[in-house]
């Protein structure tokens, strides 16, 4: 029993959380027709009841989708960055199957996005201009030479 909870858990608030973000959108007719289809779909009533964590994956995903909505509502990217940290909890319950929602999540926050269709790769870089490219292991001097190697052979 304790080990199917999980799962029970993260499918009603599943259910909860879909009628919550499409109320604020679409109204309460549609969240209440999706948030219903969703809670007798056979697959997510066979989700919620079995040791399979999709249910738990598809709760991280619409919290994901939930932040990028605040996102585009208030322009702070601190929400962009919390849709990532969904995103990322998503790929430790199911690793690469959460990554799918990633080109859809990102075209939502650039159409909805406050301050226009283009992100500053600033904005979006916490730290300064350079540091992803630092951590992925090249050097911003040399280009396409990892970080530490020299330029010379």
């Amino acid at each position: 029993m304790s080990l199917l909870l999980p799962q029970a858990v993260g499918a009603i608030a599943s259910i909860a959380l879909l009628y919550y973000l499409l109320a604020q959108i679409f109204g309460s007719r549609v969240a209440l027709l999706a948030a219903l289809a969703l809670a007798v779909t056979p697959i997510a009533v066979i989700d919620g009841r079995n040791n399979s964590p999709d249910s738990l994956l598809t709760f991280a995903l619409l919290l994901a989708a939930w932040a990028v909505t605040k996102a585009t509502e208030t322009g702070r990217t601190r929400w962009l960055f919390l849709s990532a940290v969904f995103i990322g909890l998503g790929f430790n319950i199911k690793e690469l199957e959460a990554f799918l929602v990633v080109p859809a999540i990102a075209a939502a926050y650039w159409v909805g996005d406050p301050q226009g269709l283009v992100v500053s790769p600033l904005a979006i870089d916490p730290v300064g201009h350079g540091h992803l490219g630092r951590v992925a292991g090249m050097d911003r001097g040399c280009g396409s030479h990892p970080a530490g190697a020299s330029a010379r052979t």
